[in-house]
């Protein structure tokens, strides 16, 4: 018991002191707080009453931003981690946030403020809800997708904020330069042709990279939230906080809900990419059906199905290793693994994560395998985005090397594995949109985290949709461009971040490329609806976290690497002058009219 008392005491001290130290004050305020009529009013006991208490607010210019409190105090930090999600009363208007009212007197919020200090050529984007304040609803977070940024919300946000919903999108590290003029010395990891190229330096190479900004992101996410609630006088648990993602960001607003259990109450994705995968073959699909249709008709033991088969298991192989930029012909074992449902596929999403895992942190010219060295430098270039980009249309960048690349699925598979070991009351109500455009091992994976998390008998547990475009017809960027599905795709988003429901339609065996398709999630689901076969291959995705675990292999060849770094730093640091040099070289000639057929290595 004394130890008891002796923390008790040691505990409540600081704030004895902090009341007898300002108890003058503080019955000033009681006064004061009699006589006020109006808003206004408070407001201004508030400025006078700083103004006499001004005794240890953060200084001129503190790096502090994020100090929720304006006396220095270790034992009341504790509150800033508060998520407003407890079921018990509000608390406090001072104490629900990192934010302090009389910290930003331009009337700045906390979004606003991180969006004008951002330095990126595309900066973060915000629209406010049109809605007065007694109807404001809430925030919907976008993450947008892999080369593009933050403007990438710009078209559907209008609806959005009919909704009285405001919309926030941060851009992703590296996502948001300007084109740079190579030619004129400007610094260009990528070369685009005609003496531009993209600046690359901030550009993750790394999962871990992504990770740590979805941390910061989260604290930005819950200041915004609790400033909205005191500006418009809504309590923060009648606010939604909707994560919104397109492509890559599908799995950034997976993990950022993951990070901040009760933050997000509601979880929307558009196109998931959860890792690499080929698109739909239509070709493929032909001879899939046809091989079925044949072994029905010929039955088990007779006819030339079985070759049929073999011939869609080899167009299946070239599929995956022209989309893993290796070129071959399938053989004996490579036909064995791609009969395998799943098999072929997954070992090949595995073994990338495990490259990008071990040398993904690692500068090119600190790799000493030339074969290694040679994949992760190799620059790729996505040319429609790239002429959107030149003329202005949209910003982003579209010009990358395979190092980028392999980051972006390492982080996805993390988050697609992690998300399917957690519990499904971890996430709010889901809607997934996805198109068959994308392929079947892409949808496949998204359809395996979606069965997750809709595989529970519990009554509270949060409402799972999937639904599908099919035929081919819906895009994968379907957001940033103006089509047939624009009116149809903004009104499935404002209905379900209304808090309307789900937006599926009945899956039929007629198939309608206007209409999101509902797929079944049940247990059993792809037993009982052979159709759904062609749509999605769900064992692609990994399952175990040790699945993701690199290899004694590359462990060992990442030692030899390190300990020739001792010896052969000098060449290092030559070789990436001289790779600068070329890549120089190669957009002046360019600039100036000359071709350069060689591809930067």
């Amino acid at each position: 018991m004394d130890f008891i008392a002796i923390a008790m005491v040691t505990k409540t001290f600081p704030l004895f002191a902090f009341l007898a130290e300002h108890s003058q004050a503080a019955r000033v305020s009681v006064d004061v707080f009699e006589d006020a009529k109006t808003a206004e009013e408070l407001w201004d006991w508030e400025d006078e009453t700083m103004n006499k208490l001004d005794t240890s607010q953060p200084e001129e210019g503190s790096d502090e931003a994020t100090t929720w409190w304006p006396h220095r105090s270790s034992e009341a930090a504790h509150a800033g981690d508060w998520d407003g999600t407890s079921d018990d009363a509000d608390v406090s208007h001072d104490a629900r946030s990192t934010w302090w009212p009389w910290g930003h007197r331009d009337g700045r919020s906390p979004f606003e403020i991180y969006r004008d200090e951002s330095d990126d050529h595309c900066a973060p984007f915000i629209s406010r809800s049109t809605c007065p304040d007694s109807e404001y609803k809430g925030l919907v977070v976008y993450f947008h997708g892999y080369t593009a940024c933050a403007e990438q919300i710009h078209l559907a946000a209008p609806h959005i904020n009919n909704q009285c919903l405001d919309v926030i999108a941060p851009t992703f590290p590296g996502h948001g330069g300007r084109i740079m003029n190579c030619a004129e010395g400007e610094h260009c990891d990528v070369d685009i042709g005609g003496g531009r190229g993209f600046d690359l330096r901030e550009l993750p190479t790394h999962a871990s990279t992504y990770r740590g900004f979805i941390w910061s992101l989260n604290r930005i996410v819950r200041d915004e939230r609790d400033h909205r609630a005191s500006q418009t006088g809504k309590r923060i648990r009648h606010l939604t906080v909707a994560a919104m993602g397109l492509s890559f960001g599908g799995p950034m607003a997976q993990y950022a809900i993951m990070s901040w259990r009760g933050l997000y109450t509601k979880n929307l994705v558009i196109n998931p990419y959860f890792g690499v995968g080929p698109e739909i073959d239509p070709e493929l699909l032909d001879c899939e059906r046809n091989a079925m249709a044949a072994r029905e008709e010929q039955g088990w033991f007779g006819g030339d199905w079985r070759e049929q088969e073999r011939e869609c298991d080899h167009r299946k192989i070239m599929d995956w290793l022209n989309e893993a930029g290796v070129a071959g012909e399938s053989n004996v074992i490579l036909d064995f693994l791609a009969h395998r449902t799943g098999q072929l596929e997954r070992t090949i999403t595995t073994d990338l994560v495990h490259l990008s895992d071990v040398y993904g942190g690692l500068d090119s010219s600190r790799i000493d395998i030339p074969p290694l060295k040679a994949i992760l430098d190799r620059q790729m270039t996505w040319g429609e985005n790239c002429g959107r980009i030149t003329t202005g249309v949209t910003k982003g960048i579209c010009a990358f090397k395979v190092a980028h690349l392999l980051a972006t699925h390492s982080f996805a598979m993390h988050v697609l594995v992690q998300g399917r070991s957690r519990s499904s009351y971890a996430f709010p109500d889901t809607q997934i949109l996805t198109t068959q455009s994308d392929g079947r091992s892409r949808n496949g994976m998204t359809y395996a985290f979606a069965s997750h998390l809709e595989h529970t008998w519990m009554p509270w547990a949060p409402d799972v949709s999937m639904c599908m475009y099919r035929g081919g017809a819906m895009p994968h960027a379907n957001l940033d461009k103006a089509g047939w599905w624009n009116s149809a795709l903004f009104g499935q988003i404002t209905h379900f971040l209304s808090g309307a429901g789900p937006v599926s339609a009945e899956l039929t065996s007629n198939i309608n490329t206007a209409v999101c398709a509902a797929l079944p999630l049940n247990r059993g689901a792809l037993r009982h609806n052979p159709d759904l076969r062609y749509l999605v291959t769900p064992e692609v995705a990994p399952r175990w976290a040790v699945q993701l675990w690199p290899g004694p292999l590359l462990l060992f060849l990442r030692g030899i690497d390190d300990f020739a770094d001792l010896f052969l730093f000098p060449l290092h640091i030559m070789e990436r002058r001289s790779r600068n040099n070329n890549l120089m070289e190669v957009s002046h000639h360019e600039g100036h009219g000359e071709s350069a057929t060689h591809s930067l290595q």
